[in-house]
């Protein structure tokens, strides 16, 4: 229910200034989007949520403004998200209220840094859903980490040489970014199979 100015600067250059808006539902306004019918939802990070551009640049704006109509698109997408943030919006039906009548089309889009989230090894992720491989099936096991480890990783990162230290703990080793790839891959093909069991509708990945 806010419409926010967003800017950054780098050494005296400003790289962005624009604003955000968001719904009462507290997701980026898709502006001309808001039709009826079975719903377009988009899921990802920055990218998806359009850092550093105005709501009618961001990407699912621009995909309605091309598909020339008034059908109803969600920007599910937000800074730091990864897949383990879309998968459990669909487990817990997060977006249903806002898809009263079906979707149509579900869009990830994906960056390789999403394969570092999906382990929990983000700084600005530290208690977001974290999932594991069981028989080779992702589940649900709670958050990355508890509130207090999050609260001291928290104040490390507020200062440079405890920042590093942090960095290097949240690094994982070769054997564990191979497990991190493939749990990664599932939490995505689960996402698709639920999204197709719901509502019977195509999911696209576009990845960057």
């Amino acid at each position: 229910g806010v419409r926010v100015r967003a800017s950054r600067r780098h050494e005296g250059e400003t790289v962005y200034d624009v604003h955000y808006s968001i719904g009462d539902d507290g997701l980026r306004v898709t502006p001309g989007a808001g039709g009826a019918g079975p719903a377009v939802i988009f899921f990802g990070g920055s990218f998806t949520f359009g850092e550093g551009v105005e709501d009618d640049d961001a990407l699912p704006a621009r995909f309605a403004s091309w598909l020339g109509d008034d059908t109803r698109i969600i920007n599910a997408g937000f800074h730091g998200y990864g897949p383990h943030q879309m998968l459990r919006a669909l487990e817990t039906h997060r977006l249903d209220p806002l898809v009263s009548d079906g979707v149509e089309h579900v869009v990830y889009q994906g960056i390789d840094g999403h394969v570092m989230r999906v382990a929990g090894r983000a700084i600005w992720d530290l208690t977001g859903p974290r999932y594991e491989l069981r028989a080779g099936q992702v589940a649900f096991v709670g958050p990355f980490r508890s509130r207090m480890a999050a609260t001291v990783a928290k104040a490390m990162n507020r200062f440079a040489p405890t920042r590093d230290l942090l960095q290097w703990w949240l690094r994982g080793s070769e054997a564990e970014e191979e497990r991190d790839r493939e749990v990664y891959i599932e939490v995505v093909a689960r996402a698709a199979e639920l999204v197709r069991e719901r509502w019977g509708a195509r999911f696209t990945v576009v990845f960057w």
